[in-house]
């Protein structure tokens, strides 16, 4: 007898915001697959999510460099704006207060310095992110070769006699929480892409001789999603080589934001803003760790990266404002 129940946790999509940022976002990193798919069949996905994210740097350059050099330009203004507190250091009430904060406001306006500009890049990676989390979960959705590797894989287990494939597949599918009619190829398809390697060996054990059919088929697609030994669809785990993941992802992370640093003219050690920031190039690192271990291993090779790549771009970019700085000053 057959499960005829409805799909849970993983079956959920992107949603009707973000689905249309994935569905693009998808077709671009299919592109770089299929590509690099005809020189290299084994790690093809992985080198394709370093390519797709040199794209995706790439595309966001522009504003990488405005956010650099409204820094640059609020560092130039840090005298003149220190002058006004000073202005207005023995005046606390509100009404003092609100005119300081105009009058530095002002000041930054008239210098084109946007505090906005600073917080864009993150603003923008976030759906960006969002998005890559379920075209890594649900590759096959988004990568033609996937999708059409894991389909034949629905047809061959859909040719197995119900009874049979019912007792192969239901104890696997109630173990992952999910609850699906195991006659449907949507369902199928859905509970396979989330099968690792253990639960395989269980199934094939179960099945008998139909594992003959079906275990080409399952080798060739897993391989083609594999990259470094890892299931780019899975989350890292606590086992080596995984656990490299998380690690390399946090040092990236604070690598990229101590490159930023450095690399900018030093913040008043009174200023608030420098405490934060300090206290922000801590906890990020820290928090990229942790995530990392919670999302697909391809979101944490696009983190990686996207790092990597950023640390490359802050160095040019600073290179680039700092002799327009002694240009400036020079003339």
């Amino acid at each position: 007898m057959l499960t005829n129940l409805s799909l849970l946790a993983i079956s959920k999509g992107p949603g009707f915001i973000v689905g249309p940022i994935a569905r693009l976002l998808g077709v671009i990193y299919n592109a770089f697959f299929n590509i690099l798919y005809g020189f290299f069949e084994n790690n093809a996905l992985g080198l394709a999510i370093i390519f797709f994210t040199l794209f995706i740097k790439l595309i966001l350059t522009p504003l990488l460099y405005k956010q650099q050099s409204s820094s640059f330009k609020m560092m130039a203004l840090q005298p003149e704006m220190n002058k006004i507190k000073a202005k207005y250091a023995d005046k606390k009430d509100p009404a003092s207060q609100q005119k300081m904060a105009y009058e530095m406001q002002k000041l930054q306006k008239e210098n084109g310095v946007s505090l906005v500009g600073g917080c864009l890049p993150l603003l923008i990676q976030l759906p960006i992110l969002y998005a890559l989390f379920y075209i890594f979960q649900q590759p096959y959705n988004y990568v033609d070769v996937l999708g059409q590797g894991y389909a034949q894989i629905a047809d061959a287990i859909l040719k197995i006699p119900t009874d049979l494939r019912v007792e192969a597949l239901y104890d696997i599918a109630i173990a992952k929480g999910v609850r699906l009619d195991l006659s449907v190829h949507s369902d199928i398809l859905l509970l396979i892409n989330n099968m690792t390697s253990v639960e395989w060996t269980q199934f094939y054990s179960a099945i008998g001789s139909y594992a003959d059919s079906i275990r080409p088929l399952v080798e060739s697609t897993i391989g083609t999603q594999q990259f470094l030994g890892l299931n780019l669809s899975f989350k890292p785990g606590f086992a080596f080589p995984g656990i490299l993941l998380p690690i390399v992802s946090g040092l990236s992370t604070w690598g990229s934001s101590k490159i930023l640093m450095a690399n900018q003219p030093k913040m008043d050690s009174n200023d608030p803003a420098a405490s934060m920031t300090k206290s922000m190039n801590i906890v990020m690192p820290i928090m990229m760790t942790v995530m990392t271990f919670s999302v697909p291993v391809g979101l944490g090779i696009y983190w990686i990266s996207s790092n990597v790549i950023q640390i490359v771009q802050s160095l040019i970019i600073t290179r680039i404002l700092k002799n327009k700085q002694l240009k400036s000053k020079g003339a």
